[in-house]
């Protein structure tokens, strides 16, 4: 058994070392290069890329209940693209090119509309309130185009939608 005084004094040599190792990695490590590149990250971006189905109720839950009110929070350090595609396959027959939903030739015109809407809409909060309103409201897409992304933009007013 070790005397008291000789476990000390191998605690202290212990620590002794410790603390000169981590002087030495201090002095030697790329601290600023360090500081600057977290500086960088913390200005850019987390990108959220969301692939979606116009008609899918998962995708509609996400966008309404989820995607919407977290980038309302923080959309200062969020950017949000949008791919109304899905589980889409796209088909290549004779040059001409078709796609295949799955809910079926309806949700393949409204993946259209809200692909136009993303596209067009540069306001990033627009861009998704507009997206997550047509979701809502997709069962007709054309209509739902016309009542949210139309209408929303100011290119149509209420009265030139109901009598065109």
């Amino acid at each position: 058994m070790l005397s008291i005084r000789k476990r000390i004094h191998k605690g202290l040599f212990v620590v002794v070392v410790l603390v000169c190792l981590f002087i030495i990695l201090l002095w030697n490590s790329p601290l600023p290069v360090i500081t600057s590149q977290l500086h960088d990250r913390a200005a850019s971006k987390v990108v959220v890329t969301v692939y979606y189905e116009a008609l899918c109720p998962d995708s509609k839950y996400f966008l309404a209940k989820q995607l919407l009110p977290t980038f309302k929070i923080a959309k200062s350090i969020m950017e949000v693209k949008l791919a109304p595609y899905g589980k889409a396959k796209t088909k290549q027959y004779n040059g001409k090119i078709t796609f295949d939903c799955q809910h079926g030739p309806t949700e393949c015109q409204a993946n259209i509309y809200h692909a136009c809407a993303a596209e067009m809409i540069e306001d990033p909060l627009l861009r998704l309130e507009v997206a997550t309103c047509m979701i809502m409201d997709n069962r007709l897409p054309e209509e739902a185009m016309y009542k949210h992304f139309i209408l929303a933009l100011g290119f149509l007013s209420d009265t030139e939608y109901v009598s065109g």
